[in-house]
């Protein structure tokens, strides 16, 4: 239920980068039908990683592996006083907030320096995180195949050849005033 809520969530706030990824993994399971994402596929995210504590705490950290356009989610669970510990920290703009269990927070990891505070003795908790790999990406984008050692003016000429420059990531993220048409797109695409 969690995994769902998390993807669908995605898909309400970010719904082009939601469609884009979707036929990613589309292309990426007709190129190999034996592919099963967790969860019998009721989350678009092809990894996952339980943080089973009981003590978890995440330093401050960017996951510069992962795919920085598309947010990861990370789920809070657990037996703990959100005010006293386990705020979620996005270092950059110098804020924390309170991150109780059962709430899923949305982010670029790739690109937001993250992590959370300790936890007031006796408490427990545990945290639940989807995200994409960025190689898994490119590897689909450049046609199921490595692209090899190549300059990063190269690269970049690529990616957005691609469609996965940072320009055109950035393009998918959510801008408030387009929310309801993008949402639309997202809709008109599932119907097809």
């Amino acid at each position: 239920r969690l995994a769902g809520f998390a993807s669908e969530a995605v898909a309400h706030y970010f719904p082009l980068a939601f469609m884009h990824l979707r036929n990613r993994m589309a292309a990426l399971c007709k190129q190999d039908p034996s592919l099963r994402f967790p969860f019998g596929g009721i989350s678009l995210y092809p990894a996952c990683t339980f943080n089973l504590g009981p003590y978890s705490v995440c330093y401050g950290h960017t996951d510069g592996s992962n795919y920085p356009g598309l947010p990861c989610t990370v789920s809070a669970i657990g037996s703990f006083d959100p005010a006293r510990g386990g705020h979620f920290v996005l270092f950059v703009f110098k804020i924390f907030f309170k991150f109780p269990s059962g709430t899923t927070v949305l982010l670029s990891s790739a690109g937001l320096h993250h992590g959370n505070t300790r936890l007031a003795p006796g408490d427990k908790r545990y945290s639940f995180t989807q995200y994409f790999s960025g190689g898994l990406i490119c590897w689909v984008a450049y046609g199921f195949h490595l692209v090899g050692p190549i300059s990063d003016a190269e690269r970049d000429r690529v990616d957005a050849e691609m469609g996965e420059g940072w320009e055109a990531q950035l393009a998918r993220l959510l801008t408030w005033s387009n929310l309801l048409i993008d949402r639309k797109k997202l809709y008109d695409h599932e119907r097809k």
